[in-house]
């Protein structure tokens, strides 16, 4: 079951009763957000199978990064081979004569050579083939491939849509509530949660951001340190940091609402005795958080983005 995004999936199933559907779709927002649950779920019901079996499909092609296999990491691009492996698979005619679904994971890494291999498919698709864009960083994207996609702008779904799916699944109703503001409204971060897959990272993370702020400089470091850890400076370690802005831009929005006495609850971080913000320098922080993000998709380097970000807290 998809948590939010309703008028997206309305929207695709009323297209295809229609016989309304275009070629090429782009979906934006946030990891965690449930992007590419909603792909799945679409493109599940294009081939007329359930979800679990959408893998084994070979209707349903699934494009993202590889990783090296000299060093394990993630490759910083999609690339060309992939690209054009995908063309040749494109050829063959459909396994059961119907629609085939597309899914890109990370079309912002796809270079200039990948991506005008894929505007080719996209400016003479094939018949009955729809390709679905997972995108986060919608500035990174080839302008040309991005001016052939439908767009649609995955929103932050509510807290309390979060914390009552959870329920359904199982999980008591306190404890959902707690992984679902913890979410800061992204469904597939509450899941993770669920699953203990990030809560105890969730704490130390919280444990150390609040040693963090109004912290002198020197120790600041030394906290960077802690959370640094044996991160590498390549592409996951990027992907983590992006993570930890996200959480900590949360909590300052958090701080800025209920300032504003918009906050409807008291999830976020407590300050330490003494320290306190006032609403612009709140909004700079944000702001500053926000750039940092975008300079480590642009390849800056992680360890000196994140301390030229620490000075602002």
């Amino acid at each position: 079951m998809i948590i939010g995004h309703r008028h997206i999936l309305n929207f695709f199933e009323t297209a295809a009763q229609r016989g309304q559907l275009s070629h090429a779709y782009g979906f934006i927002g946030p990891r965690g957000i449930g992007k590419r649950a909603v792909a799945y779920e679409i493109a599940a019901r294009l081939l007329n199978v359930s979800e679990d079996k959408l893998a084994r499909n070979p209707d349903f092609i699934l494009v993202q990064r590889g990783e090296d296999e000299k060093t394990g990491k993630l490759k910083k691009e999609i690339t060309v081979a992939e690209a054009r492996e995908l063309k040749k698979s494109l050829q063959h005619t459909s396994w059961q004569k119907g629609n085939r679904v597309i899914v890109i994971d990370g079309a912002e890494f796809l270079n200039s050579e990948s991506g005008n291999a894929l505007l080719k498919l996209l400016e003479e698709p094939p018949e009955r083939i729809f390709f679905i864009l997972l995108i986060e960083n919608e500035g990174a994207v080839l302008s040309t491939i991005r001016s052939r996609l439908q767009l649609f702008y995955f929103s932050l779904v509510k807290t309390l849509e979060i914390s009552t799916a959870l329920e359904l699944r199982g999980v008591p109703s306190e404890q959902a509530e707690i992984y679902a503001r913890r979410a800061h409204g992204r469904p597939g971060r509450a899941l993770s949660f669920m699953e203990n897959e990030n809560a105890e990272r969730y704490d130390d993370l919280l444990e150390t951001f609040q040693k963090l702020v109004g912290a002198p400089f020197y120790k600041k470091i030394q906290l960077i340190e802690k959370l640094y850890g044996a991160k590498e400076d390549g592409e996951r370690g990027r992907t983590e940091w992006q993570e930890i802005l996200e959480t900590w831009i949360s909590w300052f929005r958090d701080w800025l609402l209920k300032k504003h006495g918009a906050a409807q609850f008291a999830g976020e971080p407590k300050l330490s005795a003494g320290i306190s913000f006032s609403s612009s320098e709140l909004v700079n922080i944000i702001d500053s958080f926000q750039r940092t993000k975008k300079l480590l998709h642009q390849n800056a380097h992680p360890r000196l983005a994140i301390e030229s970000a620490l000075l602002k807290i």
